[in-house]
């Protein structure tokens, strides 16, 4: 990825993308340790994306009732 910040789409596209290319038989045994490196990277974002937003979604509906 570049400077900018990364999005939710873009991590799960990633993701996608290092599937399709070991699913397609693309990649050598050399770079699947690299790839599933980089796949296991964007997933641990996007966990924690998912999570930061159910926290904030909580607090939006915690204050509600208040």
């Amino acid at each position: 990825m570049s400077a900018k910040k990364l999005t939710y789409n873009q991590a799960l596209e990633e993701i996608n993308q290092v599937i399709e290319e070991i699913e397609s038989g693309k990649v050598d045994i050399d770079q699947l340790s690299e790839k599933l490196k980089k796949a296991k990277k964007m997933f641990d974002y996007c966990k924690n994306k998912l999570k930061d937003t159910q926290s904030e979604i909580d607090n939006m509906l915690e204050e509600e009732t208040d």
